[in-house]
């Protein structure tokens, strides 16, 4: 993660507060720990606009990051909601088969 991670997030954050928003179970985004906070923004922005990074390196980097800076259950917590994120949204976003009906061979349609 570096500088264009960080102006991808400076230039998303609303978009990517959402998504982890989303994902905490009856808690705000702003009662979650400042370093948790940053290092969730920061790896969500690289998985969605940083092209050269794969997004299960962002979910490393990112738990990697909390299992040094942040607390002992911090990379847990980071991971699963990176995951969520990339499972929910990211590969949703980019499979472009995703919700297209396509007509198999007995001629009945199904979702793929």
């Amino acid at each position: 993660m570096g500088v264009t991670a960080s102006i991808a997030e400076f230039k998303n954050r609303d978009f990517i507060d959402k998504l982890i928003q989303e994902r905490l179970k009856n808690w705000d985004i702003s009662r979650l720990a400042i370093i948790d906070r940053i290092i969730l923004r920061m790896s969500a922005s690289e998985m969605f606009f940083i092209d050269e990074v794969p997004p299960k390196v962002s979910i490393a980097e990112g738990v990697e990051i909390a299992k040094v800076f942040s607390t002992k259950d911090s990379s847990s917590f980071v991971n699963g909601i990176l995951d969520a994120i990339y499972n929910e949204v990211y590969i949703k976003d980019n499979n472009p088969d995703a919700g297209i009906i396509v007509e198999d061979k007995t001629n009945s349609e199904k979702n793929i």
